[in-house]
């Protein structure tokens, strides 16, 4: 059987058992309870095969990987090596980024473009499509500016903002180091919500396919 029939076959599944159960099971992404105990992280390609995330308060420790695979998309795993979350491309429409899913392939939220802007919102996988996060790119164009807010070597942050635009719960920015690009990901200390920073942290791997490694994209859409 064709590896991409079974995918079908398997996300088509995880989406009846979804929708057939009011557990929790398949709507909340699982084993991330590691982000609760950090506010500043950093994503990196570590190789061809993978991205690490690090905890950036003790001393860059690895708390994450997100795996590479052909294909499909990315799969972030704990510590511990258990599933948190599928990260896949879209490849149907312009309108979304990607999406963000449960390891069981039941897709939980979907990074859409604001029709208007370079924004996004990130909205629950229903036919409400209830926006849960706003993300606003906000161009760094003054070096005075960037150096206060930390932001020097990017040219661009994303301020992570609630639905109604009225509490910042975190940011995302670009950081250039001498061998390699850097995703740098910062949750505001009093949101301490891990599916929330779980979702903060499927997003940045979004915007590091697009803004940081856009030669990922190639490999991750081709078969």
């Amino acid at each position: 059987m064709y590896p991409k029939l079974v995918d079908q076959i398997a996300g088509g599944i995880a989406k009846a058992v979804q929708k057939a159960t009011d557990s929790h099971a398949f709507h909340e992404f699982p084993d991330c309870l590691s982000l609760a105990h950090t506010d500043r992280l950093s994503i990196k390609l570590m190789n061809d095969d993978a991205l690490i995330v690090r905890n950036e308060e003790q001393k860059k420790t690895t708390i994450m990987l997100a795996q590479i695979q052909k294909g499909h998309g990315l799969l972030l795993k704990n510590e511990t090596g258990k599933s948190v979350m599928l990260v896949r491309l879209s490849n149907h429409t312009a309108d979304s980024l990607g999406k963000l899913m449960h390891p069981s392939q039941a897709t939980l939220f979907k990074l859409m473009r604001d029709p208007c802007g370079l924004n996004f919102s990130l909205v629950k996988a229903s036919s409400e499509e209830t926006v849960i996060m706003r993300v606003e790119k906000v161009m760094v164009s003054l070096q005075s500016f960037g150096k206060a807010m930390g932001f020097l070597g990017s040219d661009c942050v994303y301020w992570l903002k609630s639905p109604d635009r009225q509490t910042v719960i975190g940011h995302i920015r670009t950081k250039l180091a001498i061998n390699s690009n850097i995703l740098a990901v910062k949750f505001i200390s009093s949101q301490r919500d891990v599916q929330k920073r779980a979702a903060i942290v499927g997003v940045a791997l979004l915007l590091i396919l697009s803004e940081v490694y856009p030669q990922l994209r190639t490999l991750l859409a081709s078969d």
